[in-house]
């Protein structure tokens, strides 16, 4: 039987492949009518949003709280650095092609995610 690290580890990883398909989803409706733009802003911010609910109710079972709420954010830009630095290394630097260099940053970095998500979280729950 898995311990609590995977048990939270595979739902961390389940529950960002479903924010990205609903949010991404949710892009290819807006951009008919809205330009790219602010299509991936409005989905962005909602993807921050439900990473927040999920994260918190689901993959942690924590309670959601304003003060975690607002702080929260901090974590989804230090995830989006993070991912763009490795990004800018394995497209400049190791002439990686875009795609590829995207999809080996993710991989890279959602460990990395993953810890900061969970000690946001289980900090949260014990104040």
């Amino acid at each position: 039987m898995p311990g609590k690290w995977q048990r939270d580890g595979l739902r961390f990883i389940l529950f960002g492949l479903v924010n990205t398909a609903i949010t991404f989803g949710i892009y290819c409706l807006l951009v008919i009518v809205l330009p790219a733009q602010l299509a991936y802003f409005l989905v962005y911010a909602l993807g921050v949003l439900l990473a927040y609910m999920g994260n918190a109710k689901w993959v942690f079972q924590t309670k959601i709280k304003t003060q975690s709420a607002l702080t929260y954010p901090l974590v989804q830009l230090a995830q989006y650095l993070s991912t763009a630095t490795v990004l800018e290394l394995l497209y400049r630097h190791f002439a990686m092609g875009e795609r590829v260099a995207l999809a080996l940053a993710i991989v890279v970095v959602t460990p990395f995610a993953f810890l900061m998500n969970r000690y946001f979280f289980i900090a949260n729950r014990n104040g």
